[in-house]
């Protein structure tokens, strides 16, 4: 006799486990908003409650405004299970997330920008430094070796263009911006780096290192800067815009 409680994974469930693995973490409403199509909130964490105690995800307690939620990882079972099916060659595991409230920001910053049909595709760092593909690819590798947070491919008139995007929620030292900057003009292949911030000191300050390299060094700035506030909202169209006033615009 089959055993009526032996649990299987849906096609939803490993649609969950590789966005998790892309991901390195998600929350609850964002399960829900990009995996079910905003269900009641109840038969989201029953589902997610099943398949994290059958071993395929991890829950990971974390502070928010002083409050404490629950988000969710992919473990080595739910990585087992995504393998066969993922588009990529997975051939590291990094499935936790370092940097949790960061981590969650770009899941919802890549789904605004999935919107946009010029966006062909969104490359999350975990996939970058986890799929062989990449590191293999010339021009992508150069988003590899400086950790991009993500990599969007353009798919433009003229062939496929990609740009890196970095977040910075949090203020960093004068120094650690000029050398990420720095690292990024070092890399002739790539033409664009969008920046995303909540807050405006931080574009003041990562704009402030871009204007001393490129007195020092030549070139122009290739940085694009939007206020996260911006990217997040429902709008038919997310501006950027450089130093020199050029726009970025994405349209529906």
């Amino acid at each position: 006799m089959a055993n009526k409680n032996k649990f299987a994974l849906t096609e939803r469930d490993l649609k969950l486990l590789t966005f998790a693995f892309e991901s390195k973490i998600l929350n609850l409403q964002q399960i829900n908003n990009y995996i079910f199509g905003n269900k009641d909130f109840s038969t989201v964490w029953r589902r997610v409650r099943k398949v994290e105690t059958n071993g395929y995800l991890e829950r990971i307690p974390y502070l928010s405004n002083d409050n404490t939620f629950s988000g969710y990882s992919i473990t080595n079972k739910g990585l087992k299970a995504i393998k066969c099916v993922f588009p990529y060659c997975i051939s590291s595991n990094k499935l936790k997330s370092d940097s949790i409230l960061h981590d969650l920001d770009l899941v919802d910053i890549r789904k605004s920008f999935e919107k946009f049909s010029v966006v062909n595709n969104y490359l999350t760092e975990n996939l970058l430094q986890n799929c062989d593909e990449f590191d293999s690819d010339y021009k992508l590798r150069p988003f590899v070796n400086l950790r991009s947070d993500a990599v969007l491919e353009l798919q433009l008139k003229s062939g496929p263009s990609y740009l890196a995007l970095e977040y910075e929620p949090s203020l960093k030292s004068k120094k650690r911006y000029f050398d990420k900057i720095l690292s990024y003009y070092s890399e002739s292949e790539i033409i664009g780096i969008l920046y995303v911030s909540p807050d405006e000191g931080i574009i003041k300050s990562i704009q402030k290192a871009e204007s001393q390299i490129c007195q020092r060094y030549g070139g122009k700035f290739k940085i694009f800067f939007c206020r996260s506030k911006n990217v997040l909202k429902e709008q038919s169209q997310i501006h950027f815009e450089n130093q020199e006033g050029h726009p970025l615009i994405f349209k529906k």
